[in-house]
């Protein structure tokens, strides 16, 4: 099922919840116009919870699997995946959702 099923599925009350990571569920909840349909409850998981890239070893980057690595590392350490994100979710008019 896919996530867009998923949310049909809660506005079709098959289920009374949907957990979700906020930041990938607010853009797609406001890319299917949802947000007068939906409340994102204020729970948060508190737990470290690691978000991971992969990349097939028939890709011609895993050869540069290292390098992408030490860059992933790098923009988090410096703040600018959150430069990024905020940037995105102001590019789209939505406020960017807590996610740390």
């Amino acid at each position: 099922s896919s996530d867009e099923n998923r949310l049909k599925m809660l506005l079709n009350h098959r289920f009374d919840a949907l957990i979700h990571t906020e930041i990938y569920a607010t853009d797609l909840i406001y890319d299917l116009k949802l947000q007068n349909d939906v409340d994102i409850a204020p729970y948060k998981y508190a737990e470290f919870n690691p978000v991971y890239v992969a990349i097939s070893k028939k890709s011609k980057l895993f050869a540069r699997r290292h390098e992408i690595d030490r860059t992933f590392t790098q923009m988090i350490e410096s703040g600018e995946m959150d430069e990024v994100i905020q940037s995105y979710f102001s590019s789209i008019g939505l406020p960017a959702p807590q996610y740390k």
